[in-house]
Order: structure tokens, then C-alpha cells, then sequence
């Protein structure tokens, strides 16, 4: 019996190339089937997709509100410290904003003019209240200067020991730092503690960010 030869296997024609059709099919039907699992999980859940979209979008308005009205909040807040500067009221300003940076702002600025009038204890009530509200703010060590110097002026011993502590707390700006030494420095110089004198001079001229101390110190010596 003679057999047709069987025709070479072409690579471009599998010889399972006959059950393609039936995997088209078994395709279109998953395919049909993905559309309807989700149109069903749609169906099924849209109550909560909606929910959470309308949720997500009352957030996001309200982030953005609270940021508007924080803005509008500061923008007030730096009209009233005009207004009260043009008026001389930067008491009434300080009293009624203590809580704020720009109140700390103030506070700072009347002690420094108080401390100018010789007014210690006003000074140090109010570089107190600067300390407090500039907290987060780097004019605080300012502040604690402010605050030493005024102690120096109403008790000299008093107002040492707090530039002593302010001299050594590793915290203080450099600069702060430097200037509460020079004070040390003349304090000693003063005294006749010139080790004491040495040992300032030598720390501060340690300094990276001594400002203009260091050219005072050295002239000073």
C-alpha cells in the first residue's frame, strides 16, 4: 500500500496549528469572561468606588483650604505687626500674638529697645517672651543672649553665670557663642585671669562661624 510521504514540518505551521481556532475561541471566551468578572466587581462595589473618590476628593479640598486659610491667617498677621508698628503698638501686638514667631519677632524688638533705655527688667521680660515664641527659630539664641546680658546689667555675678552657660552649650550658634565669650573675656581680662583670658581666646578663635569676634578679640588683646 502506498503511503503518501508526510509534508516536511514547516516552523512557520506548528503541527498543532489545527487547534488554533479552538484557542482563538477559548481566548475571546476569557477575554469575555475578564470583561464580565469586571463589570460584575463594578457593579458590586461601585457604592464604594464612588464612596472613596468622593471621600479622596473632600480631602483633598480641604488640605487645600486649610492651606488657603493658613495663608490668609499669616498674610493678617503681617498687617496687624505693620499696623502696629506704624502705631507703636508692638505691646498690644506682642500680648495678643505671643504664640507666633512674628509676636516673638516684636517681643525681640522691645527688649532690644527697652536693654537700649536702660530698662533691665522690661529688657528681660520681654527677650523672656522672645526665648518662648522663637523656639523653632534661630533668632531664639538672640533671645538667650538678650536675656543674659539684661541679668548682667541687674546682677553682674547673676548675668556671668548665664553667659558661662550660654558660652559652653554646644547648641548656641557660633556667633552667639563667640559673643557671650568676648564678654567672658573681658570680664577675665578685667580681673586679672589671664589664663582664663587665654583659654576664651583660644576657643573662640577655634570657631568656624565666630563673626566678627574673633578681629574684636585680638584687637581687644
Amino acid at each position: 500500500m502506498h503511503r503518501e510521504p508526510k509534508k516536511p514540518k514547516n516552523p512557520l505551521f506548528p503541527d498543532n496549528q489545527e487547534d488554533k481556532p479552538n484557542e482563538a475561541i477559548d481566548s475571546t471566551n476569557s477575554e469575555l469572561s475578564s470583561n464580565e468578572r469586571i463589570l460584575s466587581y463594578w457593579e458590586n462595589n461601585k457604592s464604594s468606588i464612588i464612596g472613596a473618590v468622593i471621600i479622596s476628593t473632600i480631602v483633598i479640598i480641604a488640605v487645600q483650604g486649610f492651606k488657603m486659610a493658613e495663608q490668609k491667617a499669616e498674610l493678617a498677621l503681617q498687617n496687624a505687626y505693620q499696623e502696629a508698628t506704624l502705631n507703636d503698638s508692638l505691646e498690644s501686638f506682642v500680648e495678643s500674638h505671643s504664640d507666633t514667631a512674628l509676636g516673638g519677632f516684636a517681643a525681640l524688638e522691645l527688649a532690644n529697645q527697652a536693654y537700649e533705655a536702660n530698662d533691665f527688667p522690661l529688657a528681660l521680660e520681654y527677650y523672656t517672651a522672645a526665648e518662648i515664641a522663637l523656639v523653632d527659630s534661630p533668632l531664639k539664641d538672640k533671645a538667650i543672649i538678650g536675656l543674659a546680658f539684661a541679668r548682667y546689667q541687674i546682677d553682674q555675678e547673676d548675668g556671668l553665670s548665664a553667659l558661662e552657660n550660654l558660652f559652653a552649650n554646644y547648641d548656641i550658634l557660633e556667633s552667639v557663642r563667640a559673643e557671650a565669650g568676648y564678654v567672658l573675656l573681658v570680664d577675665a581680662k578685667t580681673k586679672g585671669d589671664e589664663a582664663k583670658v587665654e583659654a576664651l581666646a583660644e576657643a573662640i578663635n577655634a570657631f568656624d562661624n565666630a563673626g566678627s569676634w574673633k578681629f574684636r578679640i585680638n584687637q581687644f588683646l
